[in-house]
């Protein structure tokens, strides 16, 4: 790569530069030292993206990046064709019964979010023997199978995708018309990358939260384990 001209750096999906545990890519920290020794040859200038970007995480990617002289710019928030609703339910089926409702109402094509892999497995069930056109994708299948599931879903070979958050990164599935999420999200920042998701062709889409106290508890131990996991990482 040094030994080409180059006009520009972007880096993707930059806010991955400041998250831990299961968002976290350790890769993203040796970019910096990537770009120094390109640039000990030559200047270019750099661009880093993302669709959610509090001012910590800005700060993260500029001192990551070790960005010296630049700007930001950033766009509202609030899309207007998207609606957001959010329906608390305590009992394991009525939220299935609610996802199935949200489903059969809705034209395809949409995404249900878990926040486990056996609360995956408990939807995908529940959707297919109610004859919805649909299938799994979680962190623990194989490279190879996830992206040809990716694409068939991008392909339109299925009406609904039931993932963690695994799932999500590269898609621009135009068409998404809902993403629901049968477990409450792990912060707005996630919520808002996952819900964007829905209505990228600028027609009248839906986020739906279906939360319960249950998915509270389970989420403070995720951020529990995290603050451990995050102690150990700046070991290394």
């Amino acid at each position: 790569i040094q030994k080409i001209d180059i006009a520009l750096i972007a880096i993707d999906e930059a806010h991955c530069i400041s998250q831990w545990w299961h968002d976290f890519r350790p890769s993203y920290l040796k970019i910096k030292d990537f770009i120094a020794k390109l640039r000990s040859e030559q200047l270019f200038p750099i661009i880093a993206l993302t669709a959610t970007a509090t001012k910590k995480v800005r700060s993260d990617i500029v001192e990551r990046l070790g960005l010296k002289n630049y700007q930001i710019f950033t766009k509202g928030f609030d899309r207007k064709n998207l609606a957001f609703i959010v329906r608390e339910i305590s009992k394991e089926q009525e939220k299935l019964q609610k996802v199935l409702e949200v489903v059969q109402k809705t034209p395809p094509y949409g995404i249900v979010y878990c926040s486990s892999v056996k609360a995956v497995s408990k939807v995908y069930q529940y959707l297919l023997q109610n004859g919805v056109r649909v299938w799994i994708y979680t962190w623990e299948m194989k490279w190879d199978l996830r992206e040809k599931e990716q694409n068939n879903f991008m392909d339109s070979t299925y009406d609904v995708i039931v993932a963690t958050n695994a799932f999500g990164m590269w898609i621009d599935k135009k068409d998404i018309r809902y993403v629901i999420h049968f477990n409450l999200p792990g912060s707005i920042e996630n919520y808002y990358q996952e819900v964007g998701r829905a209505g990228r062709d600028g027609k009248n889409s839906y986020g739906v939260i279906i939360a319960s106290y249950a998915d509270t508890i389970l989420q403070e131990s995720f951020i529990e384990n995290t603050s451990s996991l995050q102690d150990d990482i700046l070991k290394l």
